[in-house]
């Protein structure tokens, strides 16, 4: 089953980024803090694609998407085939 991971595309302190990791998937601030600074080593997001939370899975990483390109930061994403 593949899965998906994303992260920053650099190390980033933005607090803006912490407060949506904290808002949408209940991710302490500190905690996402902590991944935001690992820049792209900094996985905040892994899921399993096309398991039976597909539907929840495609909104979170949509939302990830969008909210990144809105502040206008790159996201690095990948994808292990497992």
């Amino acid at each position: 089953m593949p899965r998906t991971s994303i992260a920053s595309a650099s190390i980033t302190s933005d607090i803006e980024i912490a407060k949506f990791l904290h808002r949408r998937f209940k991710m302490s601030l500190i905690g996402s803090q902590k991944k935001l600074a690992m820049g792209d080593k900094g996985f905040f997001y892994t899921c399993d694609l096309f398991e039976n939370d597909h539907i929840r899975r495609e909104k979170d990483i949509r939302d990830i998407i969008t909210f990144f390109n809105e502040i206008n930061t790159p996201s690095s994403s990948f994808e292990n085939g497992r």
